[in-house]
């Protein structure tokens, strides 16, 4: 069984400054197993987004910091052992720099996001390499957009770390897609 909310904030400070921040809670736990879980918040993401370039073609730097927001539970222990069996994070700060550039497709009703990062974890996990490409477009009252996220380790992980919810190597590749319709005024 598994339950999350999630909550995200984009506020712009400054004609060229956002502030990003985002939050989740989630509840994760074996059917067969009701203590073998999680039941916390994640990390608490906070950051802020400057723009460089503005315009058909946008270019931004972005800087994140991840603070944890729930109980701590030492990875070296055994998961059964731990305050959670299978904690929401990583229990550690975290910092992420990413480039964002985006470009308008106009005259067509479509665009092109590119996301490079690197994310730096601490307490034994291996930092991050980030990359992300999201292509879209609306016509009328319809949005669709498709995603490819990419993310790989860069270094050694701590040999000392248990497995749990955590991904202590974790090599993916992700699609996603969406489709979205106005309804009706700010609906």
């Amino acid at each position: 069984m598994e339950r999350q909310w999630f909550g995200y904030l984009e506020w712009g400070v400054l004609p060229r400054s956002t502030l990003v921040a985002s939050w989740a809670y989630k509840d994760m736990r074996v059917e067969s197993i009701p203590e073998f879980g999680t039941w916390s918040s994640g990390d608490f993401r906070l950051g802020l987004r400057q723009a460089l370039v503005q315009g058909p073609f946008a270019l931004a730097l972005e800087t994140v910091f991840s603070v944890p927001t729930y109980p701590a539970s030492d990875l070296s222990q055994a998961p059964g052992d731990r305050e959670q069996a299978l904690p929401a994070g990583t229990g550690e700060w975290a910092w992420e720099g990413r480039i964002l550039a985006g470009r308008s497709l106009h005259p067509l009703p479509l665009y092109a996001n590119l996301d490079l990062g690197y994310r730096v974890r601490g307490g034994g996990f291996a930092d991050q390499w980030l990359a992300a490409l999201e292509l879209g477009g609306s016509e009328g009252a319809f949005f669709a957009k498709g995603e490819l996220r990419a993310l790989w380790e860069n270094g050694e992980i701590s040999s000392d770390l248990q497995v749990g919810a955590v991904a202590l190597s974790e090599r993916s590749l992700r699609a996603a897609g969406e489709l979205a319709w106005h309804a009706n005024g700010p609906l």
